[in-house]
């Protein structure tokens, strides 16, 4: 079958066939496709309600494992998903060494209706607005009452709610630091406050084309609270030193990966992995409290689009100053090499 096909074709051929074989053809045809491409997408958006609900049930998940959220559609979002989780139930959910009591939404099978996101579909969240966080945090507000409504002897205060329960991931494009909040206040607890609700294992970020460091600032804070573990952390930039002097110590993260946005013919400088690796074997210190921590990932570190192979950037002569420790988690990707790995937050590559 080819994609080429008008869909009202694709949708009259299939409706024509056979159950079992309308199964296997839709099947092969759908796997062939990438999860992620515009054709896989709007097969399933165009020909799945016209398919049994055998097919129904088993790609309705798919539609909605990734959601992005951007200035256009926010609200309808936001507002639908309001909606939905008014239906809701929350049942408690343990975070290691917290204080605070977790909550997260069960929706029952009853309950279920039209097609639209449900709690446990969502896999992975692209915010491309700054003002996505922003109605994060009032969904969230609203909810930390309604829980406390349910279950007695807690204040609102005292709850957080896991509004995505099975998230994978949180992509944060370049857009988002563009247009930063309008107040300090705004600015200091928009993405702080809504990562440490949203608990992400894995996040994407994206530096942004101007000079604003605003977002950085907001990651570190959030990535050092005591109930953020991070599985993995990729970020795109071009001005490195500028990442980690915003904070971004990743001693609760197990793996950083570094994705260099340089100008289309412009190479990445040699200089660089070494600002990198430099800035993470510094051990921190905390204003004058001689507190120090190591501000390296606990697994390993990935370099992408390096002109420094491993030996190289590592020889006596590089005055890195890293542990034999660090230097075995850091790993060197050459043009060459980099060339077919792709980031799974936002899926671009080198």
């Amino acid at each position: 079958m080819s994609s080429n096909i008008p869909t009202f074709d694709v949708a009259s051929i299939l409706s024509s066939l056979p159950d079992d074989i309308l199964h296997l053809v839709f099947d092969a045809y759908a796997s062939s496709l990438p999860t992620q491409s515009s054709a896989f997408l709007d097969l399933l958006c165009l020909d799945l309600l016209c398919l049994d609900r055998r097919t129904y049930n088993k790609y309705l998940p798919v539609l909605y494992r990734t959601i992005e959220l951007t200035e256009d559609n926010r609200e309808s979002f936001f507002q639908s998903y309001s909606r939905l989780l008014e239906r809701c139930t929350f049942a408690p959910f343990e975070v290691e060494s917290s204080d605070t009591s977790f909550f997260v939404p069960r929706l029952g099978p009853s309950a279920m209706g039209p097609p639209q996101p449900h709690p446990d579909m969502v896999r992975k969240i692209i915010v491309a607005h700054h003002l996505v966080f922003e109605m994060l945090e009032i969904l969230h507000s609203t909810l930390q009452y309604t829980v406390a409504e349910q279950v007695k002897g807690l204040q609102s205060e005292e709850i957080s709610v896991r509004l995505f329960p099975h998230l994978e991931w949180l992509t944060i494009g370049a857009e988002v630091s563009q247009a930063p909040p309008r107040s300090i206040v705004q600015r200091h607890r928009v993405v702080f406050r809504v990562l440490t609700q949203l608990l992400p294992p894995n996040i994407c970020c994206t530096e942004p084309d101007d000079q604003a460091v605003w977002l950085f600032h907001q990651l570190g804070q959030a990535i050092s609270s005591k109930y953020v573990h991070l599985d993995s952390m990729s970020i795109h930039a071009s001005r490195w030193s500028e990442c980690f002097k915003a904070g971004l110590s990743m001693e609760r993260c197990e793996i950083l990966s570094c994705w260099p946005t340089w100008p289309t013919g412009v190479r990445v400088h040699k200089d660089d992995p070494i600002v990198i690796v430099k800035a993470l074997a510094i051990l921190d210190r905390l204003d004058n409290l001689q507190i120090r921590r190591s501000s390296f990932p606990r697994q390993r570190i990935r370099l992408y689009d390096c002109n420094y192979t491993h030996e190289e950037l590592f020889s006596p002569t590089s005055k890195t100053r890293l542990t034999l420790d660090q230097m075995s988690k850091v790993e060197i990707y050459t043009p060459k090499e980099s060339a077919g790995h792709v980031c799974e937050g936002c899926g671009k590559g080198i």
